[in-house]
């Protein structure tokens, strides 16, 4: 196992511990307004509903955003445990730029989502 694969397992096991938890509170709505995690944009600190309602509307993007991060982090250890060197890194730059790119990119939807569910609801 080289190194490589073990610092981009770890960084998408932080990611998706952080962003399955944030999921997972916004879905049941214990997710605290202003909360470091949660989706801190204008129009959903405005109040606690529109933290709440945005929240809601966006935890199936963060839960997928998480589930990413978590398949690649396993994509990650396999490659390191079974490919050569030269094999393994590249292949695991693959790997992290693709999984990074999704995720960041889910991340902004389940933004995009919060926001546009606060103005549908006029809060």
């Amino acid at each position: 196992m080289n190194a490589f694969a073990v610092v981009v397992a770890l960084v998408f096991a932080v990611l998706a511990i952080v962003l399955g938890s944030t999921a997972a509170r916004a879905r049941s709505g214990a997710l605290k307004t202003g909360a470091r995690t949660g989706i801190r944009r204008a129009e959903l600190l405005a109040s606690e509903g529109a933290w709440r309602d945005g929240h809601r509307a966006a935890w199936p993007l963060l839960a997928m955003a998480a589930g990413v991060a978590a398949v690649h982090g396993i994509g990650a250890l396999a490659a390191g445990l079974t490919m050569g060197v030269q094999e393994g890194h590249s292949f695991l730059r693959v790997i992290a730029v693709a999984g990074l790119v999704v995720t960041v990119a889910l991340r902004l939807v389940a933004s995009a989502a919060a926001v546009s569910a606060v103005r549908r609801r006029g809060r």
